[in-house]
């Protein structure tokens, strides 16, 4: 199941809203459909849907790509860091003075969109310049 190696559709849903890659569908290998009839599927971003009840289509990234967007050091002191721990993995940032936050999910995919998500919200990154990574 590919679901397991891409950001749930809630979390996506959430990543567009915040304008992360706005526009640029085709820099993800995957995407949720929208359908007319409230469901959502997964497919290949490059396969264009023929379907009539396709309403929108929003990026599925996958851990790699996400990867390419979070920024390796924040504040000149801090360095990016996963790990894994009891079945979850741990997105988080290491300082001298500690470690903040740390964010888990059993999928690799959503702990790293979490991260992601904790950085633009609390506008210690802005979307303009992970859209530019």
């Amino acid at each position: 199941m590919i679901e397991k190696h891409v950001v749930n559709f809630e979390l996506s849903k959430r990543l567009h809203e915040l304008g992360v890659n706005k526009g640029k569908l085709c820099n993800s290998i995957f995407s949720w459909e929208s359908c007319k009839d409230g469901s959502t599927q997964l497919v290949m971003s490059e396969w264009l849907s023929t379907a009539l009840n396709s309403l929108h289509q929003t990026p599925a990234y996958t851990a790699s790509e996400l990867l390419e967007m979070i920024p390796f050091d924040i504040k000149n002191d801090g360095n990016f860091d996963i790990g894994k721990d009891e079945g979850k993995y741990e997105a988080r940032y290491m300082f001298d003075d500690g470690i903040y936050p740390i964010l888990c999910d059993e999928n690799l995919s959503n702990a790293l969109a979490k991260m992601l998500i904790y950085l633009i919200e609390n506008k210690i990154v802005s979307v303009e310049n992970i859209n530019e990574a």
